[in-house]
């Protein structure tokens, strides 16, 4: 366990340690024969390669040999997690056909466990895919579907970011007429539940917004703008 505090100390600051870290812990884990620990290290170590280094190549190859790992141990919701984890890093290496199957098959794997908030989070990543793909129209009817399960359990936290990204794919699309709506339910969710929305999506919001405004409606662009700063100084 030691090699893997110190892997996560390190990293949001040193990422190139942390990954060393990683990979002591995992020789570690495999010596042991705690399969499940060293898939988990796996699991870090692709996620430090993709978020902290753009190392997608890297980030793949560890997520793939976490998913065999957890294949043999037969744990559903982990290897439902990792193929969609997968899906979403070839998506990003433009192999869309690839990534839209591994998507699919967790949404597979989801169902079998009737996980749909796992079906949900899919159908996130595969709208991602389908926009690297410039599909955009795709892209959205992924997303409301994702939303709809959402609304179900009334998580304002993943509904809020959906959102976000819908008002971002209606630009793409110059589909103005859906903004309005989209924008009105942020604010409100944001006025009523900021507590339970994260700092940077609240950030990403407010910044999207005020840029589309800022030709059409100085004053809602500089009211967005306000906004954005006092979220980004705040404690």
């Amino acid at each position: 366990g030691g090699y893997n505090k110190c892997a996560v100390t390190y990293y949001n600051d040193k990422p190139d340690l942390s990954t060393e870290y990683f990979k002591k812990a995992i020789s570690r884990f495999l010596a042991l024969g705690d399969t499940a620990r060293a898939a988990m290290a796996m699991q870090n170590l692709a996620f430090t390669y993709d978020e902290k280094l753009s190392n997608i190549s890297f980030s793949l190859n560890y997520t793939l040999a976490a998913l065999e790992l957890w294949k043999v141990k037969n744990d559903t919701l982990s290897i439902a997690n990792l193929y969609k984890y997968a899906g979403y890093l070839m998506g990003k290496q433009t192999r869309f056909a690839e990534g839209k199957k591994y998507v699919d098959s967790a949404i597979t794997y989801y169902t079998q466990k009737q996980f749909d908030k796992g079906i949900a989070v899919s159908l996130f990543d595969l709208a991602q895919i389908y926009k690297y793909e410039g599909r955009i129209d795709s892209s959205i009817y992924q997303l409301l579907q994702a939303k709809t399960v959402w609304r179900k359990y009334e998580e304002f936290s993943r509904i809020f970011p959906i959102n976000t990204e819908l008002i971002n794919l209606y630009i793409l699309s110059k589909n103005d007429r859906k903004i309005g709506a989209l924008v009105d339910e942020n604010l409100k969710l944001d006025t009523k539940h900021s507590d339970k929305l994260l700092r940077a999506e609240r950030e990403a919001f407010y910044l999207l917004v005020r840029d589309y405004y800022s030709i059409k409606d100085k004053r809602a662009a500089g009211k967005y703008d306000q906004r954005y700063n006092e979220i980004r100084k705040s404690n």
